[in-house]
């Protein structure tokens, strides 16, 4: 039985650690806000413009407000505060309307034009500051922030210093006060749901991704009320959700469908591809599917576990074959 001797305030208030401290910490069990996908800290939900995203958050800010799942996930309830910077009141009523709101949900909003009014009135230097004050004094679970643009226009995103700057203080604030806080930012391209990167998609420098505990890629099939949302991050799995968006309801929810099909389906594209290749290495799948490479390498691994396809070590590379 472990004996833990380092106290949690010991650990936060040493600037430097021994392994000792580490392992004889208690350290607390991560306390999700959804289960498994969203934990303190900082979130970047990016994606391509009107694809949905807001409609995303505000389905999310609901969902934990009323204490009630998502994505098939548990909420822990709470309050939050949703900063919806390109909408209206007017939007704001259509949409929680649509999506069958309680109008006494603990969900606060901030419109188009209202920022700059927030803080500015109680006379805080910085954002930062009077949103700190904010989640302490109204003790919110999660944050969102539609989007990064609207709250900082003046960032050069392609420079690492500046966004990282930007970034910093934001993913501090969630730890430090156990709150969520949901960015929502834009993509660099629009044509890219068959060939996804979720952290190099993100607009700006690709060091952006560096910063956010979490990236949460969000990708539309254009011309189509289906999504996939790809997630990757520190503390949870790396996970994909098929999506698709209920115009009546105004709610994106789990495509069963997709769900049920997606890997049979790729699947088959693999064994026809070995089967015309011959013998074919992974990193040759990976870019035949156009996956994550963690992904393909888990969908290989289950294939051969099933007896669909045979893998042989060639120096570094893992190459697979139909079995005879």
């Amino acid at each position: 039985m472990t004996n833990y001797t380092s106290s949690m305030e010991d650990i936060n208030n040493s600037p430097v650690l021994s392994i000792k401290q580490i392992m004889e910490a208690d350290f607390p069990e991560i306390q999700w806000v959804i289960d498994k996908l969203l934990a303190p800290g900082l979130t970047l939900l990016a994606g391509p413009p009107k694809v949905g995203k807001s409609w995303l958050a505000l389905q999310i800010a609901q969902a934990v407000g009323s204490g009630k799942p998502i994505l098939g996930r548990n909420t822990k309830q709470g309050p939050c505060l949703y900063f919806a910077l390109e909408d209206s009141p007017q939007r704001i009523r259509t949409r929680v309307d649509l999506q069958k709101w309680d109008k006494n949900s603990p969900v606060k909003v901030v419109t188009i034009g209202k920022l700059n009014f927030l803080y500015n009135k109680y006379q805080f230097d910085s954002f930062g500051e009077g949103l700190v004050n904010d989640i302490k004094q109204n003790k919110y679970r999660v944050v969102i922030i539609d989007t990064l643009s609207r709250l900082n226009s003046t960032i050069d995103q392609n420079k690492i210093d500046e966004i990282t700057s930007f970034l910093s203080p934001l993913q501090k604030i969630g730890h430090d006060k156990n709150c969520s806080i949901i960015l929502i930012d834009h993509h660099k391209k629009t044509n890219d749901y068959f060939d996804k990167n979720v952290i190099s998609d993100v607009l700006g420098s690709v060091g952006k991704g560096a910063v956010p505990d979490t990236i949460i890629g969000f990708y539309r099939n254009k011309n189509k009320k289906t999504a996939e949302l790809i997630i990757t991050g520190r503390d949870i799995e790396d996970n994909e959700f098929p999506l698709k968006f209920d115009s009546n309801s105004g709610i994106w929810e789990i495509d069963i469908d997709a769900k049920e099909n997606e890997l049979p389906l790729q699947m088959s594209v693999v064994i026809n591809f070995i089967s015309t290749n011959g013998e074919v290495k992974e990193k040759d799948i990976v870019e035949h599917l156009k996956k994550d490479k963690g992904n393909v390498h888990k969908l290989l691994s289950k294939m051969v576990n099933e007896n669909l396809l045979t893998k042989k070590k060639s120096g570094k590379s893992n190459i697979y074959s139909i079995p005879q």
